[in-house]
């Protein structure tokens, strides 16, 4: 649909694919100021998916400048420029997660991947770490039956396309990945995902630091086990998780003897803090 300016739209040209769908991505990728087309489709049709890029006349008038044939089909995810090169790079996804650089002019293909990560995904693209070039956010993968059995992943760029895999110790059921944005105005990047199953709206907090304070309470008695260690956490993300070198699994520990207690606190998007607190009794007579 073309809009005529003022808020309505006529239908405009009709492109014929011959093909079944999967993606299409505008972006203008030869930089002539035209949205091109960067299309891909499934085998339903043709009996092999393919990848397509088409031209934009600057009227809405596209021509298929180029196909290529692919043995899984494609889903077209975002066009950026990761390396630096001032070329939007193709990232996308199936079997796994992809992304492909060093495109010139109108000459893309996909058959040359860097692939990010082995096991497929939704991923978004951000400058996750405030350096200045985009970095890649996947926290939902699939394991080939199911969604959200593998933990979340983010990958940073070094601004050349070359980019390092972190993987969190965080899974999340049932994830809706659903926006990259600074949701507490501290500058960086967070993320807004729901859980359908609960109905819950979540954000995920980029950067934020877990802090730990202890309530101690000692032992009455020469050899006595009434001591514990209450924990009181700020920071990250709640829901906290909780385990003590003892094995208890609460924010507080009870039945304590006398000793060191180490804790280890995880917040929902897999960060971590650990204190130490350390339990009397009194001198026996």
């Amino acid at each position: 649909m073309k809009n005529n300016g003022n808020g309505t739209f006529a239908a405009t040209t009709t492109l014929a694919t011959g093909v079944a769908g999967s993606s299409c991505l505008p972006t203008d990728i030869n930089g002539d100021g035209q949205f091109e087309l960067l299309y891909t489709s499934d085998a339903y049709i043709t009996g092999n998916p393919v990848f397509r890029v088409y031209t934009n006349d600057g009227n809405a008038n596209f021509s298929q400048y180029s196909t290529e044939s692919n043995s899984s089909i494609k889903y077209i995810r975002s066009a950026f420029d990761y390396d630096g090169n001032q070329t939007p790079d193709v990232l996308h996804l199936n079997p796994d997660i992809q992304v492909h650089l060093n495109h010139s002019g109108l000459s893309y293909s996909l058959s040359t991947p860097t692939v990010l990560a082995a096991d497929n995904g939704w991923p978004y693209t951000g400058d996750l770490d405030g350096d200045g070039d985009l970095d890649v956010f996947n926290a939902n993968s699939y394991n080939g039956s199911n969604w959200n059995t593998f933990p979340l992943k983010y990958f940073l760029n070094n601004g050349s396309g070359t980019f390092t895999t972190t993987t969190t110790a965080l899974v999340l059921p049932l994830l809706w990945t659903t926006d990259l944005s600074d949701y507490d105005s501290d500058g960086d990047l967070d993320h807004l995902y729901l859980n359908p199953a609960t109905g819950e709206i979540r954000v995920a907090l980029n950067g934020a630091t877990i802090s730990i304070s202890t309530t101690i309470a000692n032992i009455n008695c020469p050899g006595g086990a009434d001591g514990s260690v209450a924990l009181s956490v700020s920071g990250g993300t709640s829901p906290y998780t909780y385990l003590w070198n003892n094995g208890q699994t609460t924010a507080t520990a009870t039945g304590l003897v006398a000793g060191i207690y180490t804790a280890t606190v995880t917040d929902i998007n897999g960060s971590t803090a650990t204190t130490s607190a350390t339990v009397t009794q009194p001198t026996a007579l």
